[in-house]
């Protein structure tokens, strides 16, 4: 068994004092047993802890965790059924941290202090394999995501959609014209969410810019 540093037993003790603090499983069962809840006093500690960015480097504002270092977090949120969508986040968070230019910066700042929930999606399976919208030769899209699990707490959702040659990253408001969120609970207390455009207009989606890594992740 590799010897825990630190860095390690703070991230252990931090994780596992705030969950245990919070209530621990009687916390869990109680929002297992109300549909789609969702605890926003604890988001609001886990941003302050610095764990909601931490996928996020230090230099642009993010608590900058290895990625050894982020499983170890995982695993002990994990250990403690921690329902919240703390795996979501980071992933949020590190794709806007592999875009460019101010919008997605002050999303990304939104994201790490526990101002806005955004999740990243995919586009609903299909025989060619991509997970992007192929939106090249059309105006507006119409059309649905991929499932995505505890996806009803997003307030922005991050779309994959190539156009005019280049892949880039949408923000969908879950309250925009012509966006449908469907969201359904499961048997273990969480949920799964799709989202479905109806002839949305592509001009009306804000983009961030990608750069080549951030595009690598939907290859």
């Amino acid at each position: 068994m590799l010897e825990l540093t630190d860095t390690d037993r703070h991230i252990v003790e931090s994780i596992v004092g705030l969950l245990d603090g919070a209530g621990g499983l009687v916390r869990v069962r109680r929002l297992q047993s109300a549909s789609m809840s969702f605890d926003r006093d604890m988001w609001a500690q886990l941003a302050s802890l610095g764990w909601l960015g931490a996928s996020v480097p230090e230099t642009i504002g993010g608590t900058g965790l290895a990625f050894g270092e982020i499983a170890l977090l995982l695993e002990h949120a994990g250990k403690r059924l921690m329902p919240e969508p703390l795996v979501l986040a980071l992933g949020g968070a590190r794709l806007l941290a592999r875009c460019r230019a101010e919008p997605a910066a002050e999303l990304r700042t939104k994201v790490i202090d526990g101002e806005a929930v955004c999740v990243p999606v995919t586009a609903e399976p299909s025989a060619n394999g991509r997970l992007f919208f192929d939106a090249e030769g059309v105006t507006h899209l119409s059309a649905r995501t991929a499932y995505i699990s505890d996806g009803h707490v997003g307030d922005a959702f991050l779309v994959p959609v190539k156009a005019k040659g280049d892949l880039r990253i949408c923000v969908v408001q879950r309250s925009g014209p012509g966006i449908a969120v469907e969201s359904e609970a499961t048997v273990d207390g969480g949920s799964i969410t799709r989202l479905h455009f109806d002839h949305v207009a592509l001009t009306d989606l804000p983009v961030m810019e990608m750069g080549p890594d951030a595009a690598a992740a939907f290859d």
